[in-house]
């Protein structure tokens, strides 16, 4: 699709057109990464305070470490191992367990904007949503219901009291409603960062769309690319850029804006922490080393 010589003009327009104010955008959604990233320490900390106190800057460091690991992983799993790697061994099961509970929040979170996306999608455009993405909004929002009733605790989840191996499963009575909703404001506090890096950088390459329109189709690939992300970084890049392709697709807009957006947003939101994380791990590494 790339190598048409309609798409090489729109590639060199866009370069072409890369001006003072573009260049103040994309500076602004860097300088908005570490913020990103210090919403999801702050979550991070407030998860361990009933497992192992801990400061902000090496919740900070466990998070860059499991985001590193995490997307060199499939589902995810380096990040635990670079979160834990800090957590006594007789307390790693239970941060696991508060890692879950907190990837669960931000989830519903994004669940919360991606339903708001579908449904701006049907009611405020005249775009006709098809069956798969008709069953999607519905999904939507039973699972939105769900989260509800778990996270305000308005259902019992069944207690594993006999085998004290399974009671790590009642995580969420450790922390007090309220500590619920501070849990909930972070998820709310970063999914807004990431949202208005996006939008920033989909407005520095001219893609011409109303805010709520581009909010809604934003909030719509974040879903999809959470998904893909379980199969590691080249997952998470793809189902980022099909994402793209098929929803901003639906409004006729120049494709190539849209994936020099989403992919300069992967470099700055994934690829540079990882460089980071990459090298605190080594540096650590080589620390050890030079201790022993």
């Amino acid at each position: 699709m790339f190598q048409t010589k309609t798409s090489q003009q729109e590639w060199f327009s866009i370069i072409n057109n890369f001006g003072v104010k573009e260049i103040g955008g994309c500076l602004l959604v860097i300088a908005f990464m570490p913020l990103n990233w210090a919403f999801e320490a702050k979550k991070w900390q407030l998860l361990l305070t009933k497992i192992h106190k801990t400061n902000f800057v090496n919740s900070y460091k466990s998070v860059i470490w499991g985001a590193t690991l995490g997307n060199l992983s499939p589902f995810m799993i380096g990040d635990f191992v670079g979160r834990l790697r800090g957590i006594p061994n007789r307390m790693k099961t239970k941060a696991g367990m508060g890692l879950l509970l907190g990837n669960g929040m931000q989830m519903f979170v994004l669940l919360i904007f991606a339903r708001f996306g579908y449904d701006t999608l049907y009611y405020a455009s005249e775009i006709s949503l098809s069956a798969p993405n008709q069953l999607i909004r519905h999904v939507l929002m039973a699972l939105l219901v769900l989260g509800i009733l778990v996270f305000t605790k308005a259902v019992k989840i069944p207690k594993y009291t006999k085998n004290s191996r399974f009671q790590i499963m009642n995580i969420l009575d450790e922390y007090s409603k309220s500590t619920i909703g501070i849990l909930f404001v972070w998820a709310i506090l970063r999914h807004v960062i990431f949202t208005f890096q996006f939008v920033i950088l989909l407005w520095v390459f001219k893609v011409d769309l109303s805010v709520t329109i581009l909010v809604s189709l934003v909030s719509i690939i974040f879903l999809f690319k959470t998904l893909g992300a379980t199969l590691g970084m080249f997952g998470d890049m793809l189902s980022r850029q099909l994402s793209a392709a098929y929803f901003f697709g639906l409004y006729a807009v120049s494709i190539e804006p849209v994936l020099a957006a989403t992919t300069l947003l992967w470099i700055i939101n994934i690829f540079v922490p990882m460089f980071i994380g990459s090298f605190l791990i080594f540096s650590r590494k080589t620390a050890n080393l030079n201790e022993a």
